[in-house]
């Protein structure tokens, strides 16, 4: 596997992690805080996400030209998956010699 794969799986998940299940977040938010993401390819990566119905996408139209924005949340499939991963991670990090 290329560290070009793994860092593209890790860039989904800190995206998974970021997104919330409660509130909408609007894409120049998340561009803001994915700015080593090329905005194409993170533009491709939540678009694949809500074609698993993973992350729900809500667009907005504003009065003026220029005023429309698109804004994220995770799905009830992306919150389990994100709780999913985050167990996971926490198994695998988490020390040998640490107990229960």
């Amino acid at each position: 596997m290329s560290i070009k794969v793994i860092r593209g799986s890790l860039d989904t998940l800190a995206l998974l992690l970021f997104l919330s299940p409660d509130t909408y977040i609007t894409s120049s938010l998340i561009r803001d805080r994915f700015k080593e993401i090329k905005p194409g390819t993170l533009r491709k990566k939540l678009e694949t996400l809500v074609s698993q119905d993973v992350v729900e996408k809500l667009k907005k139209t504003g009065d003026r030209a220029g005023d429309d924005r698109t804004e994220y949340k995770l799905t009830a499939k992306g919150e389990k998956i994100r709780a999913e991963m985050v167990t996971y991670a926490s198994k695998i990090l988490k020390p040998e010699n640490e107990e229960d």
